[in-house]
C-alpha cells in the first residue's frame, strides 16, 4: 500500500509538472496556452495551482510518509492523499487526451482534489 501511495504521488507531481510545461511534443495535435499566460497575473496563479502546490503536497506526503518528528499519524491522510493522486491522475490523463480550454481546468484537479482531501482530515483531526 504504502508503495502504491508513493507511485500516485510521484505520478501527481509528474502530472502536474507536465501540464505546467506543456504537453507531450510527440502527440500530432497542436496545443495553445495563449489565452492563460496573457496575464501575467494569471499566469502566476496558473503556475501556483498547477506546479507549486503540488510540490507542496509531495513534501507533506513524504514527511507523512517518513513519519519526521511524528507530525502525521494514523493512515487516514494515506488514504485520503491516494484517492486525491489518483483522481487527480486521471483528470490529468482526461486532460490530456481533450485539449479543449475547458478541459484545461481538469489539469486543476491534480492539486486541487488532494488538496480538499487534505484540509477536510486536517480540520477533522
Amino acid at each position: 500500500m504504502n508503495c502504491i501511495f508513493f507511485i500516485f504521488i510521484v505520478l501527481n507531481f509528474v502530472s502536474a509538472e507536465e501540464s505546467f510545461f506543456g504537453p507531450h511534443q510527440l502527440r500530432e495535435h497542436t496545443y495553445s496556452y495563449d489565452p492563460i499566460f496573457e496575464n501575467t497575473f494569471i499566469s502566476f496563479n496558473y503556475a501556483l495551482v498547477v506546479f507549486i502546490l503540488p510540490l507542496v503536497i509531495l513534501f507533506i506526503s513524504l514527511l507523512f510518509f517518513c513519519n519526521v518528528n511524528g507530525l502525521f499519524s494514523g493512515k487516514g491522510i494515506l488514504s485520503l492523499l491516494f484517492i486525491g493522486s489518483a483522481i487527480g491522475f486521471v483528470g490529468f490523463v482526461v486532460y490530456s487526451w481533450i485539449y479543449l480550454s475547458f478541459f484545461e481546468m481538469l489539469a486543476f484537479g491534480v492539486v486541487i482534489v488532494p488538496v480538499v482531501l487534505l484540509l477536510a482530515y486536517l480540520v477533522s483531526a
